[in-house]
């Protein structure tokens, strides 16, 4: 298969994942917006940086999405910490009695985090069109198909080990 062909079954997947986002009930598009939102700007920042093709930025923006929303949280707590002079406690502080700006963060993490399901279901497919992609266009692909392969692994490993581990009792004091 030639590569408009696969150009071209890359834009009918995004339409078709446009289509199930507007055709959700009610409390899911605002989540998938925020999801789109993050991503579109990793994909922008991509783009900008590398020159790189719309189908690949948004691959790679989707491989980092789940670091953005480990970063979101962690600057919730980090306002917390701020806005408290001493770092946030699980069961003591509660990030929604806190101040605007930790409530801000609080709501941006939330959505973020709503948002990983859809991220992960959209984000796997893209990412392996993207690398099946890069296998049939280039002479030499190894190093863009296994960085994008090691970058979305990565990304999405290191959000799960951290909650999972959680230093610091951050998703505690989050989900507390």
């Amino acid at each position: 298969m030639d590569s408009k062909g696969i150009r071209l079954k890359t834009w009918m997947f995004a339409i078709a994942a446009a289509a199930l986002v507007l055709a959700l009930p009610k409390p899911l598009p605002p989540i998938l917006g925020f999801a789109i939102g993050v991503t579109t700007l990793a994909a922008a920042v991509v783009r900008a940086t590398t020159k790189a093709r719309w189908s690949s930025s948004f691959a790679w923006g989707l491989a980092f999405y789940p670091l953005v929303v480990l970063a979101s949280v962690y600057a919730c707590w980090l306002a917390a910490w701020i806005e408290l002079g001493r770092p946030p406690r699980p069961s003591a502080d509660d990030p929604k009695d806190l101040g605007a700006a930790v409530v801000a963060c609080r709501v941006a993490a939330s959505l973020g985090l709503m948002g990983l399901l859809p991220a992960a279901a959209v984000g796997f497919p893209v990412v392996m069109v993207r690398v099946y992609t890069w296998m049939m266009e280039r002479p030499s692909p190894a190093k863009s198909a296994a960085g994008l392969a090691a970058a979305a692994t990565l990304g999405w490993a290191l959000p799960f080990l951290l909650s999972s581990r959680d230093p610091g009792w951050v998703f505690l004091w989050f989900f507390d």
